[in-house]
């Protein structure tokens, strides 16, 4: 007599979609943020339908794009503090004395 055990299912652990953080990257640098934006928005989409492995390869886009667009802003960010204090010296060394 043969007993009908289940067979092992194996376990996924679902992806992250990085929703948050990707529409935190549109606010920082939008066109690379609304690749992120994009590319969370699909990684649901891709579960629901059983396609981890694009569900995975989405998610890792979302993060590696919001990533981006954080070091862009912070890139942004530097030269503009750069700039403005060559502004200020420049403007600091011709400054000539009243009489």
């Amino acid at each position: 007599m043969t007993t009908n055990t289940p067979a092992a299912l194996p376990v996924y652990t679902l992806p992250p979609s990085h929703l948050a953080m990707s529409i935190m990257a549109l606010t920082f640098f939008w066109p690379v943020g609304l690749a992120a934006l994009i590319n969370a928005a699909k990684v649901d989409r891709a579960v629901f339908t059983g396609d981890l492995a694009a569900a995975e390869r989405m998610s890792a886009a979302a993060r590696k794009l919001s990533f981006w667009a954080f070091g862009v802003f912070g890139a942004l960010v530097v030269l503009y503090i750069g700039f403005v204090a060559v502004m200020i010296a420049t403007t600091v060394s011709n400054l000539r004395p009243l009489h």
